[in-house]
């Protein structure tokens, strides 16, 4: 069952995407307890632990030791989470150097994703279908097109080429 991410508020999702790292706000009260980010984090190694288990709100809230409602206030809620986790473990695909060599440099990227849906095997349940919205999961598409782009193949042989690669480096995954 592949998830959908990015369902809801479309510039909502962007804003959490795209946001500046979080700095102290000039607010009275209590300083809060987790950060979008620690929520985030706690995401990923509970999706990580259990990839064949739905993540739920729930669990990351056991996981953290809080409730499952006090997550919303960092979060908005599961589909913008999705987002933000797909988008996190994308910052783990490392820069691809020029080499000069296309083919070696594109061996590399694959290995790189590859080794990144080995390691977190939720993520190949995010639909290909959904919108490139981070800035981690478009560095990766901007390294890729790059190399493919060096090898001085036409626009639209390209635009299939990534389809490919995509589609097949996901159903590559092993048992």
């Amino acid at each position: 069952m592949n998830k959908q991410a990015g369902r809801r508020d479309i510039a909502r999702t962007i804003s959490l995407l795209w946001r500046q790292p979080e700095t102290p706000s000039g607010r009275r009260g209590p300083k809060p307890a987790l950060s979008t980010d620690s929520v985030v984090d706690a995401a990923i190694e509970v999706a990580d632990a259990n990839p064949t288990t739905p993540l739920s709100m729930r669990m990351i809230g056991d996981h953290l030791g809080r409730t499952a409602m006090s997550l919303y206030t960092y979060i908005p809620g599961k589909d913008e989470l999705l987002d933000l986790m797909y988008d996190r473990v994308h910052a783990e695909l490392p820069p691809i150097a020029d080499t000069g060599d296309w083919r070696m440099a594109l061996s590399d990227w694959a290995a790189a994703l590859f080794a990144l849906h080995t390691r977190h095997p939720w993520t190949l349940d995010v639909s290909l279908a959904r919108p490139v919205l981070g800035p981690h999961e478009q560095a990766g598409l901007e390294s890729l097109l790059s190399i493919l782009y060096s090898t001085g193949l036409d626009a639209p042989i390209i635009r299939r080429s990534v389809s490919m690669i995509f589609h097949f480096i996901r159903g590559s995954r092993g048992p």
